[in-house]
């Protein structure tokens, strides 16, 4: 290093990739078991796993393939989701392979499914739990369709076909494609800054942040009493719904309701109902189903109004100033209009 004198240490370590911490918090939200190998990489993220391999005297790729072997041995389905682990991919039951930035490096070939980044890994993460429900409503809609289309064989029932059946298909078709495209709207996570701030220059900070907007102009520091009054009002109006929004927020609170595992039971029973000539006990059973869950949606938006109120006002209004206070001492302060040092 030019300007120094005698032998000069410096630790380097790798920075996590900025969607790194996003993975592992989705897979944490999917319920699945986190496993890694014992390794200086993990850093801030080791507590997020549920088990840590050790490395002991081998490689990497071989510390992995014991980690997949032994949970495979126990019973468990293994997902492994690496760039350069060939046997371990090669061993899983689902083998995620992220393509490396490096051009040098071949791409994970072992891998069932080829990522082009984290970004990707996290979708397919976050598909799991829309998955499970899709495949549960599936087994839901194919169990009342079957009970139904077995009524229409009963002697004196009138309905011919596979009406019931094929109704059921559709509707488990339509149940999985929706929420497939939640899935694919669902926004990405954003990256987390990776950047040491105290072990950067001015320079290096400045090319860091954003340009500063000139136009701006610095708001007073004290607000009157007045403005701040306007801005818990407009945040009140913020959070109040207009009538479209609040439509649409009625109808999911609905729909939310009407997703209590007791539903489809008791449609299948007002179907069955009517089919073998009861149609006033249908008709009551789903006036009383869909009575109960809109009250219940009414009664949660309501509730989610008042708390959004008093969460309006207990939040302090701030301005933003682009003035730097001046600090005794050697405490490095920046800002994107100021990035030097204030002392």
């Amino acid at each position: 290093m030019p300007g120094t004198t005698g032998d000069v240490e410096a630790l380097i370590c790798p920075a996590h990739d900025p969607l790194a911490s996003a993975v592992v918090t989705e897979a944490r939200h999917c319920g699945v078991e986190l496993v890694s190998v014992d390794t200086d990489d993990l850093g801030e993220l080791r507590p997020a796993f549920d088990e840590i391999q050790p490395l002991e005297n081998g490689s990497l790729d071989d510390a992995l393939t014991a980690a997949v072997t032994a949970q495979q041995s126990a019973g468990h389905t293994v997902a492994v989701l690496s760039s350069a682990g060939a046997q371990a991919l090669s061993r899983a039951d689902l083998a995620l392979g992220v393509l490396p930035d490096d051009d040098a490096q071949p791409p994970p070939w072992y891998a069932h499914l080829l990522l082009p980044d984290l970004a990707a890994a996290w979708r397919v993460l976050h598909a799991l739990p829309a998955a499970k429900s899709a495949s549960r409503r599936g087994m839901e809609i194919s169990a009342g369709a079957s009970a139904l289309g077995a009524l229409f064989m009963l002697p004196g029932v009138r309905g011919r076909g596979p009406g019931p059946v094929t109704t059921g298909a559709a509707a488990g078709l339509f149940s999985g494609y929706l929420l497939a495209r939640k899935v694919i709207t669902a926004p990405a996570p954003i990256p987390t800054p990776v950047h040491e701030w105290h072990a950067m220059t001015v320079e290096q900070v400045r090319r860091m942040l954003p340009p500063p907007d000139i136009g701006e102009t610095a708001e007073p520091r004290h607000r009157p009493m007045a403005t701040r009054a306007l801005a818990t009002a407009q945040r009140g109006a913020h959070v109040t719904a207009t009538p479209s929004r609040a439509i649409w927020q009625f109808l999911k609170a609905v729909r939310a309701e009407l997703s209590d595992p007791l539903t489809p039971v008791l449609a299948l029973g007002s179907a069955a109902s009517a089919i073998l000539g009861s149609p006033v006990d249908a008709v009551m059973v789903g006036s009383v189903l869909t009575g109960n869950s809109i009250l219940a949606a009414s009664q949660r938006l309501r509730a989610e109004s008042r708390l959004n109120r008093l969460l309006a006002q207990q939040v302090p209004p701030a301005g933003k100033s682009k003035h730097v206070p001046t600090v005794h001492g050697c405490i490095p302060m920046f800002s994107p209009s100021n990035c030097g040092p204030v002392t």
